[in-house]
């Protein structure tokens, strides 16, 4: 990852937008064409070609292209709600001619309104990739400067256009401790398709009370190591795989 000094350089030169898409780029780059981010790497071989795979938290398209690239076969959702993030995305679709993808440009949570984001501003740099809902992240961990939005916020099982696009295989969530709400508006469509989902959790409390949900609604929760899925034991982790449990 880029040092603090480069990235205030990079974006005081470039601009904030043109600093965002020359990142994106170069990290899709990486994830294409090297070995790195081996755990995203292992979910997007797991995702069969044949289906809708939902990028929720998508980002400036650091995933939703190496999943649009992998996937040709396949209907690539897109939700992102953060207005700079949402540019940048689109631009990198356009840049990388990912036509298997549709950009949904809005928040996904337990119910249908608006609700208030930040993207923080760590030692003067802004840090698109924690960008998060208002209120989520503890107070300690929390910062209380940055660029705040209001943005729109629906449950997956009300966004009709997402029901229409076809069988769901797979969901990848990187929201910032916003996960079980999340999942709440959506328990419908995961009930219906029981999609793989690989998913990005902080270590605290919030953790072990979405996984224990998980495992409540049918799923077994597995993590990385060594080239292969483990149970998870407790150990050190970050992303988790979570799927449906065989009957």
């Amino acid at each position: 990852m880029l040092k603090n000094w480069t990235q205030i350089i990079l974006q005081k030169i470039l601009g904030f937008q043109n600093y965002l898409f020359v990142f994106a780029a170069f990290t899709i780059y990486r994830i294409r064409n090297t070995k790195y981010d081996q755990e995203f790497l292992h979910f997007l071989s797991m995702v069969p070609d044949n289906g809708v795979i939902i990028d929720i938290g998508a980002n400036i398209g650091i995933t939703t292209i190496p999943l649009s690239k992998h996937l040709p076969n396949s209907q690539i959702a897109a939700i992102e709600p953060i207005p700079h993030n949402v540019r940048t995305l689109k631009k990198i679709i356009r840049f990388f001619g990912s036509h298997n993808v549709i950009v949904f440009p809005m928040a996904v949570g337990d119910h249908n309104g608006r609700i208030n984001m930040i993207t923080p501003v760590i030692n003067h740099v802004k840090k698109q990739g924690l960008s998060h809902v208002v209120g989520a992240i503890p107070d300690e961990l929390a910062t209380q400067q940055g660029e705040e939005f209001s943005v729109p916020v629906m449950r997956l099982d009300d966004i009709k256009e997402l029901q229409q696009l076809g069988h769901i295989s797979a969901i990848k969530i990187d929201v910032e401790q916003f996960e079980y709400a999340v999942i709440s508006g959506g328990l419908q469509l995961i009930n219906r398709f029981k999609p793989m989902i690989y998913c990005e959790l902080w270590d605290t409390p919030q953790r072990k009370i979405f996984l224990d949900f998980m495992e409540g609604i049918g799923y077994e929760v597995s993590v990385y190591e060594k080239g292969e899925l483990v149970p998870y034991d407790q150990r050190p982790a970050l992303n988790f795989f979570l799927l449906p449990k065989r009957v």
